[in-house]
Parts: structure tokens; C-alpha cells; sequence
């Protein structure tokens, strides 16, 4: 076992966990709001090497959807470690992948009798295989995608360029592809009725541009006008998916039915794990187009069906609606007790808190506060992460086992978070200037 003393010797000068994951980890991939260390987790609780307990109200951006360290999961990766069977479906195959395909393609609606599973790891890839395949199968005549302002599909390749978030920061969007606002079904329409655009991407409810939830008729119109024109409509329910909502999708609570469906995060529940559902058709056009070494991974895999498994076998989707119901009358007591909120929505264990200012300032963005708050309710004991263009939104997607005590004591610290930014008790300016968005 390596000593203390050597992780602190050459090369690690500093003792402290964040500092050293600073001096070794490219920023390429932090995302950082506050000093946040994790020495082990268990359910919506995360504990520092200090021992020192956070409630967890974000679940890794939504990817620990039952929390961390689930039986069911841990279960599942250790009996699968052990066997090892391969290391995807690149070359080979396993049961556990098969498994989790045929598992997929029974419990997620779709719009077409003959489909087929991509595996990935992350919501990126399934995105971004899903779109080179649609495109593939449009070809030229159809060359163009319709997306909308502030989505975000990912993080690399072709998904960050279809995404209006990556767009706003300077990211090129692919050619072809073209944005309106969100929630505006008649732009879309209108969009529509140029049949120049192969699919349609949209998130039933968008996340990290603002956690922004539509009118009940958005999606039902979208399916309509893509019925309309021959258009493929993908949902990206990698961040709002697995139960979030009450059902097993978010798109399912408006009665949609898509035509492609990407899945990420939370399938894994904590492991890399993506999926695309799509029509055979689709995939059939591009054979080979979207190639990782480990996507469809055994173990990867078995998390997946753990996660499915213990979604349907505890009744998570009945506790996610119940607690939603406490998030809701939680939210609205919390926005009369405090002027910074200017609204509150949500939708079963997703929510956002949207900071501004007071209407003497303008009611701008507070983003400044938004951190401050963030940064302060991380010192109290919860961890939660901001969204939106303007970074001013609170973002709120706990565990799906997140008990109701701990869902109102992490309500009940970003209350007091809240109650000391506005009391000027908060060095807003410090937490804003940790990096973030």
C-alpha cells in the first residue's frame, strides 16, 4: 500500500485532496464551483476525507440516480468483475449487454416495431452516434438538424455541435444544423414545414440551459408536426430520464412516443453507461460509424440492469412523484421567504431555483449570488450546481432513494445559504471567481 508520506512527497507537495487533483488533473475536464472532496458515499450522503457529511442534491448531475453505493449495483459490478466476460461488443458479445438491450427495448416506448440498442458511455456518444446515423440515413436530401437555443446534447463530437448551450459559449454548430427557442412549438413547426431537416432534437425538459420546463402541448405538437413531415423526433432523455419525472422517461409524462431515445447517466448509476434507441433502419445505415472499444462493457452493462431492476422492484417511480410533490410546496415556501427568487419549477425530483436580482437593479441574472449561495450551502452541508446561460439557476436532481428528511434538511440549507447572501454574509465575489460554467 503507498504511504501517506509518498502521496505527499515529489510530485504531490500538497496534502490537501483538491489541491493535488488541481496539480494532476487537466481543467480540461473540471467543472468546479467549490473545494467539493469525496472520500466515500452511500445513498444521497457524501463524506469527505475529514468525515465531514454533504447531503447530496444534485447525484453527480443526475448520473447516481439510486444514490451511491447501491446493493444492487455494487452486487452486480462485483459478480461481473469476476467473470469478465470481454470488454464490449466491438468484437464480441456478452450476455449482460444483450441482456440490457433487449431489457431497454422492452421497457422504453418508441414509435417503430423494428429497433435496435447503441451502448455507450456517456450521454455524448449515444447522442453523437445516434446523429451520424440519422444523417446517414437522410442523406442529402434531408441534410439539416432542428435543435433549439441553449440545449445541450454533450459534450464532444458531434453532440456538442448540435447543442445552442456549446453554441452561446463559441462552440461552431455543425452545418445543417439549425436552432429556435425553446418551448416555441410554432417556430419549430414552422421549421418543420421545410422538410430540409432529417430529426429534431429536444429535451423534454431542458437542463443545463436553465432547467426550463414546457407547456404540457410542446412535445405532443413536436410529434405531430414530425408525424406532419417525415421527420425522425430524438429525445435526449439522458439527463431528465430514469424516473426522474415519476415515469421512466420525461417525455412519457407528456404521452410522447419518440423515434429515437438517448439515455445516459443515471442508466449506469454512477457507471459509464449510454444507450440510443433508434430504428434498425437508422442503424442500418451506418454500420460501423460509431466505434468504442468498451462501449457495451459487461460490467457497465449489469449496472445498468441492476439500476432498471431497482427502479421497477422498489417503486421508485411512485417515491419519485410523491417526494415531487414535497419539492413543489417546498420550493413555493422557499420563494416567499426570499426576495433573490424569481421563480421556482419542477417536475417530480428535478427542479431549478432561478435567482435575480431585486427590480431596483433590473431584476438581472444573479449569477454572482447564484455561487455565493452555492459556495455557502456547500459549507453548510449540500451540494447542489448551478445551470442556465447566465449561471443563475439552481439545479436540483437528488438520488430517486433520497428520503424526505434528508430532501427538507438539504431544502432547509439552502434556505439558510440563501437567507445569509441576502444579508450580505456571503463574499459572492470569492465563490463566483472559483471557475464554473
Amino acid at each position: 500500500m503507498t504511504s501517506r508520506n509518498a502521496l505527499t512527497g515529489a510530485g504531490f507537495p500538497h496534502p490537501d485532496l483538491y489541491t493535488r487533483d488541481s496539480a494532476a488533473v487537466a481543467c480540461s475536464e473540471h467543472l468546479r464551483f467549490f473545494p467539493l472532496e469525496v472520500d466515500r458515499a452511500a445513498g444521497a450522503t457524501m463524506t469527505a476525507p475529514s468525515g465531514r457529511e454533504l447531503i447530496d442534491l444534485s447525484a453527480g448531475w443526475g448520473a447516481a440516480v439510486l444514490g451511491y453505493a447501491h446493493p444492487a449495483v455494487t452486487e452486480a459490478v462485483s459478480r461481473t468483475v469476476r467473470r469478465m466476460p470481454g470488454v464490449g461488443v466491438l468484437s464480441s458479445t456478452n450476455p449482460l449487454s444483450v441482456e440490457l438491450a433487449e431489457r431497454l427495448l422492452a421497457d422504453v416506448p418508441g414509435r417503430d416495431a423494428e429497433r435496435a440498442v447503441h451502448l455507450g458511455l456517456a450521454g455524448s456518444d449515444a447522442n453523437s452516434a445516434a446523429l451520424r446515423a440519422i444523417r446517414a440515413w437522410a442523406g442529402p436530401e434531408r441534410p439539416g438538424i432542428l435543435v433549439f437555443e441553449n440545449s445541450y446534447h454533450g459534450g464532444l463530437g458531434p453532440a456538442q455541435h448540435v447543442s445552442g448551450f456549446a453554441a452561446a459559449g463559441g462552440v461552431p454548430l455543425d452545418p445543417g444544423v439549425e436552432q429556435v427557442p425553446y418551448g416555441d412549438a410554432n417556430a419549430a413547426e414552422a421549421a418543420l414545414e421545410s422538410r430540409r431537416f432529417a430529426a429534431i432534437v429536444v429535451e423534454p425538459i431542458m437542463a443545463d440551459g436553465g432547467l426550463v420546463i414546457p407547456a404540457p402541448d410542446f412535445l405532443p405538437r413536436l410529434r405531430e408536426a414530425c408525424d406532419r413531415t417525415g421527420t425522425l423526433l430524438m429525445v435526449d432523455e439522458v439527463k431528465v430520464g430514469m424516473g426522474r419525472t415519476g415515469s421512466l422517461l420525461a417525455s412519457s409524462f407528456d404521452g410522447v412516443a419518440a423515434d429515437v431515445v438517448t439515455l445516459g447517466k443515471g442508466l449506469g448509476g454512477g457507471m459509464p453507461l449510454s444507450a440510443a434507441l433508434a430504428p434498425r433502419a437508422v442503424w442500418d445505415s451506418a454500420p460501423g460509424a460509431s466505434l468504442l472499444t468498451t462501449a457495451g462493457n459487461p460490467v457497465c452493462a449489469a449496472a445498468g440492469l441492476a439500476v432498471l431492476g431497482a427502479i421497477e422492484e422498489d417503486g421508485l417511480l411512485a417515491h419519485a412523484a410523491a417526494l415531487g410533490t414535497v419539492l413543489e410546496t417546498a420550493l413555493t415556501e422557499l420563494r416567499e421567504r426570499h426576495p433573490l427568487i424569481a421563480d421556482v419549477r419542477s417536475r417530480g425530483l428535478i427542479a431549478g431555483i432561478e435567482l435575480r436580482s431585486s427590480a431596483a437593479e433590473g431584476g438581472r441574472p444573479a449569477g454572482r449570488e447564484t455561487a455565493g449561495a452555492l459556495r455557502r450551502a456547500f459549507e453548510l452541508g449540500a451540494v447542489a450546481y448551478p445551470v442556465g446561460p447566465d449561471s443563475n439557476v439552481i439545479e436540483l436532481t437528488p438520488a430517486l432513494v433520497i428520503t424526505e428528511r434528508q430532501l427538507r434538511d438539504g431544502l432547509d440549507v439552502l434556505d439558510a445559504a440563501l437567507t445569509d447572501v441576502e444579508a450580505g454574509e456571503v463574499d459572492c465575489d470569492a465563490a463566483a471567481a472559483f471557475g464554473g460554467w
